[in-house]
């Protein structure tokens, strides 16, 4: 397994795909040049019968104008076709649709014949009968099969183009054999073998120097590597000068050898700042336990090395200010133990006067609740009151279109009673003329004697009748006018209502205004007492949280005396010894230069 993850293997992997897609390559090539060698060979074999069908079109269009009979066009056809020929053996022949063989161009013997059933020894079939149904069902098409070639020996690839006229129910046909295209492949393919042959060996050469190339340097360098691991930094990286990634990989390798030999000088030196670096922590160490027993006179005498010595520099003053910063300390403990026994008692009156003030706040904010919530009621009512307010203006508005659809009804009643009074004036008329009529009819019964009697009855009776129309006429116009003038005053009356609810309306539509001014300043009267009332609330949890903080101060105070206490305590544990004026100075010269490093 470990031989097929070397670079050789690899490369030679690499070299044998590429031959193996060349090959691949080549017999697709072959394929396709055989495909369309065929190709070309079967569109020659149709160009070749559509131009004769075309002139056989020729004759069928002199015999459609006249110029020439059927008989004689078909004679002319076949006797061209026997005599045609193309290229060295390029014949035709020619069936009908009925099976029989008219025309053959090297055997003419078959002429005449009835071909369908000859069978075809060499392969079993009825050739004819398929050309022929091919030319029938397909108007055109192909029938290959194996024959024997003039001058060649053996069976040969044949094939067989045919095509249908159908004017004439004849299937015209001619061949070719593929030995030529055969042969010209065969050349073909010894060639690409040739030449794969050829890339095989090339490849092979060309591998195995790529190989070597690449492996050899590559050897060195896996032994160089080796012997870098086993300790051997002296010895130099072969392949630095390699002008591949070889090189490059020798390169960094020697980058990777210098740092080695760079790393063991380091080393070296390490080991000996470590000796320094013990003797000194040792020394610290011991003063370190004085320090921890409260000594803070241990001062470290003996001087460290150079690179340490400001470390015991900065020791001796950190225990210097440590003893010094102590002195201060003991010396405040009892002023801020006093102050935080002033500022507990401070505390607990602050903290009596926060409770007062906080239970005065909470009074305050309970009766600013009350007015807020009186002011929300008076806001209420007012906002009601602005509604039934423009209730009654809607209301009042509908009132005067009442009534101004009254008067216009009763206009219309007036107009209505002037045209029955037209109309019973004209009954009248029309009773005055019935009655004169009536008389005269009684006038001319008269005359007639006895032979108008019943006629003059008659008119009697409707001068009657029509007295009676014209007293129930008059009688009519006198209520008709009785009523026009209660219409009258009905509509003077139903106009003065609506002046009057005109009136109404202008006086509502201003009380609706000042009722809506006085609801929209309730509600910001509202809006503001709400916001007192927030704010007291909120001012009410600030004094509650201030006196809260008050006691916890308080309890801090009390600590801090505690703790004052006990920090005295645990001062006196420490041994001090007062410096002199000499440490002092140049104490206060470390830390203003300590300062003046953290400012800057």
């Amino acid at each position: 397994m470990r031989y097929i993850f070397q670079v050789s293997t690899r490369i030679y992997a690499i070299v044998l795909l590429a031959l193996l897609a060349s090959c691949v390559l080549a017999l697709f090539l072959l394929q396709r040049a055989t495909e369309n060698a065929y190709s070309l060979r079967e569109l020659e074999l149709k160009h070749h019968l559509e131009n004769n069908l075309s002139y056989f079109q020729n004759l069928q269009n002199q015999v459609d104008d006249g110029e020439v009979t059927l008989e004689a066009a078909q004679a002319t056809a076949l006797n061209f076709i026997q005599h045609l020929r193309y290229g060295e053996n390029g014949y035709y022949f020619v069936y009908s649709f009925d099976g029989y063989e008219l025309m053959h161009g090297i055997r003419p013997e078959l002429a005449g014949k009835y071909a369908m059933d000859t069978l075809h020894e060499a392969t079993g079939r009825y050739l004819s009968r398929e050309m022929v149904e091919v030319a029938t069902a397909e108007g055109q098409g192909v029938v290959r099969y194996p024959a024997s070639a003039p001058g060649l020996e053996g069976e040969h690839e044949k094939m067989t183009y045919v095509m249908a006229f159908e004017p004439w129910g004849w299937v015209l046909c001619t061949g070719a054999y593929f030995v030529d295209i055969d042969s010209d492949l065969a050349k073909l393919r010894n060639v690409i073998l040739f030449a794969m042959l050829f890339l095989l060996v090339g490849l092979s050469t060309v591998s195995a120097f790529l190989a070597r190339s690449v492996t050899n340097p590559l050897g060195r360098i896996k032994n160089r590597m080796q012997s870098l691991a086993d300790g051997d930094t002296g010895t130099a990286i072969p392949e630095t000068n390699n002008p591949s990634e070889i090189g490059e990989i020798a390169q960094t390798l020697e980058v990777f050898r210098q740092s080695l030999l760079r790393q063991h000088e380091l080393e070296e030196q390490d080991r000996a700042r470590s000796e320094q670096r013990k003797s000194v922590v040792a020394s610290l160490s011991e003063n370190l336990e004085k320090l921890s027993n409260g000594d803070l006179d241990a001062q470290i005498q003996e001087r460290f090395p150079t690179d340490f010595e400001q470390l015991r520099t900065n020791y001796n003053t950190a225990v210097q200010r440590v003893a010094t910063l102590l002195g201060d300390i003991v010396g405040s403990v009892g002023a801020i133990n006093a102050e935080a026994q002033s500022l507990d008692h401070a505390s607990e009156e602050l903290g009596r006067r926060t409770e007062t003030q906080a239970a005065s706040l909470e009074e305050t904010t309970a009766a600013i609740h009350e007015l807020a919530g009186s002011v929300n009621k008076s806001a209420e009512d007012a906002s009601h009151a602005a509604n039934r307010v423009s209730v009654t203006r809607d209301q009042s508005v509908r009132g005067g279109e009442v009534v101004a659809k009254t008067i216009q009804a009763m206009q219309d009643i007036e107009h209505s009673s002037e045209k029955i009074s037209s109309i019973t004036n004209m009954i009248d008329d029309i009773s005055f003329q019935t009655n004169l009529l009536a008389l005269n009819a009684g006038v001319e019964a008269a005359r007639a004697g006895e032979a108008g009697r019943g006629f003059a009855v008659v008119a009697s009776e409707v001068r009657a009748l029509a007295g009676r129309s014209s007293e129930a006429a008059r009688e009519i116009a006198k209520l008709i006018a009785e009523a026009s003038k209660q219409v009258k005053v009905g509509a003077s009356l139903a106009s003065d209502s609506g002046d009057a609810l005109e009136g109404i309306q202008s006086n509502v539509s201003e009380l609706e205004e000042i009722v809506q001014l006085i609801a929209n300043t309730a509600n910001h009267q509202s809006q503001g007492l709400k916001e007192i009332s927030t704010a007291a609330d909120q001012l009410d949890q600030v004094t509650q949280q201030n006196a809260a903080m008050f006691e916890e101060t308080a309890a801090s105070t009390m600590r801090l005396r505690d703790e004052a206490h006990s920090l005295q305590g645990s001062a006196s544990q420490f041994h001090m010894v007062p410096p002199s004026e000499h440490q002092e100075a140049a104490l206060d010269a470390d830390f203003v230069a300590t300062e003046k490093r953290a400012a800057g």
